[in-house]
C-alpha cells in the first residue's frame, strides 16, 4: 500500500523526472502529516479544519481513497456552520456527490444555513447552485433578504457597487411568489441602490 502510494505521489509531478526527488505543494504541517498518515497505515484522522485541504491534496495527487475519506467525512460532520464551506468545496473540485449530499442538507436547514456567516463567503457560481434548488424550506422574501446580504457584504469586499452582484442569481429570486406588501418594500429599497432588475420603475420578475 505505502509503494502504491507513493506512486501517486510521484506521479503529481507531470511531466518531471520520477527518479528525482519530488517536491510536494505548500500545504500545512496538519495536512502534511495527515497525508503521511493515509499513506502509512490507509488510514486517516481529519477534523473540520483540514478535511477540505486534505481533499485538496488528495485529488492534487491522485489518491481517490483519501478523497473518497474526505468527502464521507464532510458529509456526516455536516452542519449549519459549515454547509457553506462544504458546497463550495464541492463546487470548486466538481465533486458532484459531495455537492448533492451537501445541498440536500441544504435544503432541510435552509432558514439557518442561510443565516450563517459562511453564506455570506461563498463564490457567485456556488449562490447560483443553491439557488437553482427547488426545494429550499424558506419563504421567497427570506431568500431575498439573504441573497442581498450576500450582495451587500461581497460588493464591500469586491468594492463593486451592489447592483453588479449575482446579476444572475437574482434572476432565480421568485417574485411572483412575493405578496404586494412584500414587492413594495421591494419597490422603495430598490430605489436606493438598484439591486433589483427594474422596468419602468417596476421591478421586474425573471
Amino acid at each position: 500500500m505505502f509503494v502504491e502510494q507513493a506512486q501517486k505521489l510521484k506521479s503529481g509531478q507531470g511531466d518531471k523526472d520520477l527518479d528525482a526527488p519530488f517536491v510536494l505543494s505548500d500545504m500545512t504541517h496538519e495536512v502534511f502529516l495527515t497525508m503521511m498518515e493515509f499513506i502509512y497505515t490507509n488510514r486517516v484522522t481529519l477534523s473540520s479544519k483540514t478535511a477540505i485541504d486534505v481533499l485538496a491534496t488528495a485529488l492534487e495527487y491522485g489518491l481517490d481513497d483519501l478523497k473518497h475519506l474526505c468527502e464521507d467525512y464532510l458529509v456526516s460532520s455536516l452542519d449549519v456552520d459549515n454547509a457553506c464551506d462544504r458546497i463550495q468545496a464541492a463546487q470548486t473540485y466538481r465533486l458532484d456527490d459531495l455537492k448533492r449530499k451537501t445541498l440536500e442538507y441544504i435544503e432541510e436547514n435552509t432558514k439557518a444555513v442561510l443565516e450563517s456567516k459562511g453564506f455570506e463567503e461563498i463564490s457567485e457560481e456556488t449562490l447560483y447552485c443553491i439557488l437553482e434548488s427547488d426545494n429550499l424550506m424558506l419563504d421567497e422574501m427570506e431568500v431575498y433578504q439573504a441573497v442581498r446580504r450576500w450582495a451587500s457584504v461581497n460588493s464591500a469586499v469586491s468594492s463593486k457597487p451592489i447592483s453588479a452582484m449575482g446579476r444572475d442569481s437574482i434572476k432565480l429570486i421568485r417574485l411572483p411568489l412575493l405578496s404586494l406588501e412584500e414587492i413594495s418594500i421591494l419597490e422603495e429599497e430598490n430605489k436606493k441602490d438598484h439591486f433589483l432588475p427594474v422596468r419602468k420603475s417596476k421591478i421586474v420578475s425573471p
